[in-house]
Order: C-alpha cells, then sequence, then structure tokens
C-alpha cells in the first residue's frame, strides 16, 4: 500500500512539474530608457532595464531575481557580469564597470520567476559615444573652407 502511494505521489508531481510553464525571455532590453539597439550611449555607467511577459493564461508571475552580462563585441569578452541578483527590479539597472568610449556592446539579460525557473537569455545591442572630451578629440580639426572659397 505505501508503495501504491508513492508511486501515485510520484506520478503526480512529475505531472505537475510538467506543466508548470518555462519564463518567456525578457523584452523591450532598454539602456538609459531607449528601446535596443541604441547608438551612442553618453554615460560610461548606463542604466539598463526590461519588460517581462507572461504565458498566455498564466497569472502571478514575478521576477525574484535577474543576471545581466555585457560583452564587448570585437573581443567577445565579458566586460561586467552582474552574477545573480535575487531582486524584483527591471528598470535603472547600473552597469557595476566604466565602459570604453566609441565601443560596441552586448547586452544580455536573463531572470527567475517566483519559483526559482530560469528564462532563456535575451541579448542587444548599444554602442557608446565619444565620452572623453579631451582624448576622443584630440588632433581633431574643424572642417573649413580654404580662404577666398566662399567669395
Amino acid at each position: 500500500m505505501v508503495f501504491a502511494r508513492s508511486f501515485i505521489f510520484c506520478v503526480f508531481m512529475v505531472a505537475a512539474e510538467a506543466s508548470v510553464p518555462v519564463p518567456l525571455p525578457a523584452v523591450d532590453l532598454r539602456v538609459e530608457h531607449l528601446l535596443l539597439p541604441v547608438t551612442g550611449v553618453q554615460t560610461r555607467r548606463p542604466r539598463y532595464g526590461w519588460s517581462l511577459i507572461q504565458p498566455q493564461g498564466v497569472r502571478g508571475t514575478t521576477q525574484s531575481a535577474y543576471r545581466v552580462i555585457l560583452r564587448q563585441v570585437l573581443s567577445d569578452a565579458v566586460v561586467w557580469d552582474s552574477g545573480r541578483v535575487f531582486s524584483n527590479v527591471t528598470t535603472g539597472v547600473t552597469c557595476g564597470v566604466d565602459l570604453m568610449s566609441d565601443s560596441d556592446y552586448i547586452l544580455s539579460v536573463q531572470w527567475w520567476d517566483q519559483t526559482g525557473s530560469s528564462a532563456p537569455p535575451t541579448e542587444g545591442s548599444f554602442s557608446t559615444a565619444l565620452l572623453d572630451p579631451v582624448n576622443d578629440w584630440a588632433g581633431s580639426q574643424w572642417l573649413t573652407l580654404p580662404v577666398g572659397a566662399g567669395d
């Protein structure tokens, strides 16, 4: 009898786990409140954000944790990894390192729901502007017409 109850319990638990929907990937990735892709981000430590959507027919899904990974496009090197952060925050997540001037980056966001299930990562790209007014413009000159050319 104990075996029969254990077997029924196991079958019920497997069926219950199979019916739990996997969280959907984050959508609408943003940097400095602008939807990706973005060109010319003008801060060294931008803020990131994203939106969550729920599978059809599922209610009450909440974020319990997130992970943000930032990679540089040229080298594919990880520039910053937030690690798994236990928080329901989806806006205003500040980059943990200073970004380089005039560089391209790939932002990856993964999140976990209240049951601990993780959504697949979502990626988007952005680039930074010329952030160092002294060194980025060193040696530059204004474009002008030669003397007498405008007469």
